[in-house]
């Protein structure tokens, strides 16, 4: 993450969500126990479209992965190459 951002996002598990986001859940050290490191092999990197940036931007499509055209454009899902 280090070459992306200085700071290492919370990656929790799937069982773990409810207890995150738990407003009862008033302890931080139990809250702290679900702070783990992820291994490298469970992330993956790649570009995404700045639109990301913007809370009044949503959807599914903002993060999925570019793809490379034969011509090396990188395009979005649902993008035509320019002709």
């Amino acid at each position: 993450m280090r070459p992306i951002h200085d700071r290492m996002p919370v990656i929790l598990e799937p069982e773990d969500f409810e207890r995150w986001l738990d407003p009862g859940k008033q302890d931080p050290l139990d809250l702290l126990r679900l702070l783990r490191p992820v291994p490298s092999e469970g992330l993956e990197a790649y570009p995404v479209s700045k639109a990301v940036n913007s809370p009044r931007n949503g959807g599914k499509g903002l993060i999925e992965r570019p793809v490379v055209s034969g011509e090396g454009l990188v395009l979005r899902p649902g993008e035509l190459p320019p002709h």
